[in-house]
């Protein structure tokens, strides 16, 4: 083991790695290149299941799951009866959850 770490030790000295100061000028931190890509692809992802889903459940599945809301308000909001509002959450859930299944075989391949 200490001969291992003697050896890394010794190649790490011999690289000399040099910095040089930039000359007063503040750069602003930025997001890692990895989340941005996470977020790029969770942002195709999310594009493409969408496109899959009608305009109707595209509205209520946003409705319940990214504003929140409870059946009822979506029943308020939309004049629609809450039971068709359940069946195309579902509906829209059995869709997205088909297309991940299809785009994660697809990947493995």
């Amino acid at each position: 083991m200490k001969i291992t770490k003697t050896v890394c030790v010794r190649h790490y000295r011999k690289r000399k790695i040099l910095t040089a100061s930039i000359d007063g000028k503040e750069f602003s931190g930025g997001v890692p290149a990895s989340e941005r890509v996470d977020l790029q692809e969770t942002l195709n992802v999310r594009k493409l299941l969408f496109g899959k889903l009608s305009d109707t459940q595209r509205l209520y599945f946003t409705m319940k799951n990214e504003q929140m809301m409870s059946l009822d308000e979506i029943a308020a909001a939309t004049g629609h009866p809450k039971s068709s509002i359940k069946a195309a959450i579902s509906q829209a859930r059995k869709i997205m959850k088909e297309s991940l299944t299809e785009i994660d075989r697809k990947r493995t391949k």
